[in-house]
This record gives C-alpha cells, sequence and structure tokens, in this order.
C-alpha cells in the first residue's frame, strides 16, 4: 500500500535510511528535525507486518525555464529495504511520486543517482539525463598556478583580508548568479540553511570572501588528503580570490572540484559527466532543457548527496 507518511513512521523510516544509506543516526536525526515533511513523504507499507519497507522525500525547489520561475520536486532518499528489493516497489513510488507532484503544481522532478548505474534505470522510468558538471582533480601548486596565489610571506604590503559573507549573504549571491540561466534549480533560504547545517555537522566547512559587489563561497570537506569542493559559486572574474580563501583555508596537497559547466577558469581541465536528471510530472519529455549545450548547459547544486 502507497500512503503518505503518518506518525508514529519515523523511527521506521529512519531505520530504513540507516540500512540502505549507512548514515550515523545524527546525521538521520538532522533530517528528519530539520527537513521531513510528512505531507511530502511518500512510503510503501507492507501490509502483511503494517510498516513502511520503502520511501521517497519530496524536497520543493524551483526550476528557471524561458524566464520564468516554476516549481519543482527534488527526489531525495529515495529507498526499499533490502529483503524488499527486486520487486518494483520503488517504480510504483516514483510513478506516485510523478502524480503527487502534479497534483501540488509543480511541473519538474529532479533527481542525482546514487551511482553510475542508477542513470539508466531511472531512464526507464522516465527521467532524463539534463544536469553536468566539471570535475576538475588538481595538486595545490597547479591550484596556486592556475589563480596566480602568492603566500602571505611574499604579499605583505599587498594582502588584506576579503569580508566573509553570512549566510544570508550566501544564498542571495547563489540566487543573483544564477537565477537566470536556463535550468537553474533554485532552493529556499530554509533548504539552503539546511544544506549548511548538514555540511558543517558532517566534517565540512564553507569558506567565502567578497569585495564590493563581486562574492564566492565554496562548500568544503576534508576526505583523506583531498579536500572535495562540491560546490563553488563566484562572480565571474572573481575566482582567483575564492581559490585562495580555499588554499588559505586549507593544508591540503590534492583538490578535487565539482564545478558548473560555465566556470570559464576551469575551462580547459577535468572532465564533464552526467550528474542530475529530470522528469516532466506531464510525461513530455522538456526539450528546451535537454538541448542546452555547452556553458548553457543547466546547474544544479546543493543537493545533499
Amino acid at each position: 500500500m502507497i500512503t503518505l507518511a503518518r506518525d508514529g513512521m519515523r523511527t521506521d523510516l529512519e531505520r530504513i535510511w540507516r540500512t540502505c544509506f549507512g548514515d550515523p543516526p545524527e546525521y538521520v536525526s538532522y533530517f528528519f528535525d530539520n527537513r521531513y515533511n510528512p505531507n511530502s513523504c511518500i512510503v510503501y507499507v507492507d501490509e502483511s507486518v503494517g510498516r513502511p519497507v520503502a520511501m521517497v522525500h519530496l524536497l520543493e525547489c524551483s526550476v528557471t525555464e524561458d524566464s520564468e520561475i516554476v516549481s519543482a520536486q527534488y527526489v531525495y532518499a529515495a529507498a526499499t529495504r533490502p529483503d524488499h528489493q527486486g520487486r518494483g516497489i520503488m517504480s510504483l513510488l516514483l510513478e506516485y511520486a510523478r502524480r503527487y507532484a502534479a497534483s501540488r503544481g509543480s511541473k519538474y522532478l529532479i533527481l542525482v543517482p546514487g551511482s553510475r548505474e542508477l542513470f539508466r534505470y531511472y531512464e526507464k522510468r522516465g527521467y532524463y539525463r539534463c544536469y553536468k558538471n566539471r570535475s576538475v582533480f588538481m595538486s595545490r601548486r597547479d591550484l596556486e598556478t592556475l589563480s596566480g596565489y602568492k603566500k602571505a610571506a611574499d604579499r605583505r604590503t599587498a594582502a588584506k583580508k576579503l569580508p566573509a559573507l553570512m549566510l544570508t549573504d550566501i544564498h542571495a549571491v547563489r540566487r543573483d548568479m544564477l537565477i537566470d540561466r536556463e535550468g537553474f534549480v533554485t532552493w529556499d533560504y530554509k533548504a539552503m540553511k539546511y544544506a549548511a547545517g548538514i555540511h558543517e555537522r558532517s566534517g565540512g566547512f564553507i569558506t567565502t570572501c567578497s569585495e564590493g559587489s563581486e562574492a564566492g563561497y565554496a562548500f568544503c570537506f576534508q576526505e583523506g588528503d583531498t579536500l572535495k569542493i562540491n560546490e563553488f559559486i563566484s562572480s565571474t572574474g572573481f575566482e582567483a580570490p575564492l581559490i585562495h580563501s580555499v588554499l588559505n583555508a586549507s593544508t591540503s596537497d590534492k583538490f578535487e572540484l565539482r564545478l558548473p559547466v560555465y566556470n570559464e577558469m576551469f575551462a580547459d581541465f577535468g572532465e564533464i559527466t552526467d550528474f542530475g536528471m529530470i522528469c516532466e510530472v506531464s510525461g513530455r519529455k522538456p526539450i528546451s532543457l535537454l538541448t542546452l549545450s555547452g556553458v548553457h548547459i543547466p546547474y544544479l547544486g546543493m543537493t545533499l548527496d
């Protein structure tokens, strides 16, 4: 039986999450304390035991299309208990999610497959590859060279600390820099606050800088000897100061950056890879978004992956 989540289901839903994704209890609890909405959580209940065995969460967002902002839902933490997998339950939940999103006035469903193999799974269920990123791996020396970085000891007379940004500023910067880009997925401030909170609770940090009307920020976290940057957004031409901010905040010798395809500074580096998928709830193919190419390829970030 498919239904919206009800009171008393949270414990079972948290258990499904931990079992399927392996996240620590505090990570899972933070989501359910701050982002969980029973009216946006679709569950499959095994009637033989009267308990949920699969779930899909829908997080509200919006998409820029033809210079308009249209409603969308982000499909998140889609999971089926291992002992119930292989029965087509997730396919049923995804179809229910499509119809439910349509009833709420949303035009699109968006998701990020958890593995490369899952792209084909979702394609068979009406989703299209739409969002891409540029993946770049660089050494500290190469990043310093690319950005013209100099250690503070070598440039004391010219050195200055650029002002940091508050979270409200980051939200505004992200919106203002990207809102006019076709296909861009926008999150409200509550979603941004949650993304920043779970990022920092997971050991990550946010580095920012600004100067006049120019600004930038980067979501960073350490994994082994590599600093991973999963969102790097700046004003055009302001990438170098943001890179300097990242370098000053880390002693890592290796860096992995997930970048918008349009980023000009890194245009000659890394590779462009599929990242996110989109489904129009009407069942039509979203041709206008799928035919964008080059620097116009839509950007999707803050995906909580």
